[in-house]
């Protein structure tokens, strides 16, 4: 039992630093930046400023953040939702009993292979031209 936890430490340890290194740490720092003024990124952690939440109240208070967050839930509300809703629909649909079942799940999933054929027609004509 402990060999199999060791192996499994093994195995987990380099994703967790991956995954910590490359998402967590990011949005830690970001985070923490939001309530400083900085004039660049790069600045030292010394020549931060400390304004507390007026950098998030003057971000809200802007016309074009709240027209990008109206937009942002709209994309959530039809990109979650309803396309949500809608492969409900069909997977329920298509596990019970329906004539031409092959036929329908080949339209379905037709737009995944039209997308990889335009992207293949793209690198051929684009990618390896030799002009």
């Amino acid at each position: 039992m402990k060999k199999s936890k060791t192996m499994i430490a093994v195995f987990i340890t380099p994703a967790a630093c991956v995954f910590i290194f490359l998402y967590l740490y990011p949005i830690l720092r970001t985070t923490i930046m939001s309530f400083f003024q900085i004039e660049a990124v790069s600045d030292p952690v010394s020549s931060w400023n400390f304004v507390g939440i007026s950098n998030h109240l003057s971000l809200i208070n802007t016309s074009i953040s709240q027209r990008s967050m109206r937009n942002m839930l709209k994309v959530w509300i039809f990109g979650g939702v309803v396309v949500l809703s809608l492969a409900l629909l069909f997977a329920v649909i298509l596990t019970n009993g329906v004539k031409f079942k092959a036929f329908w799940r080949a339209l379905i999933y037709l737009p995944n292979i039209i997308s990889a054929v335009a992207y293949a027609n793209m690198w051929i004509y684009f990618v390896f031209n030799k002009r």
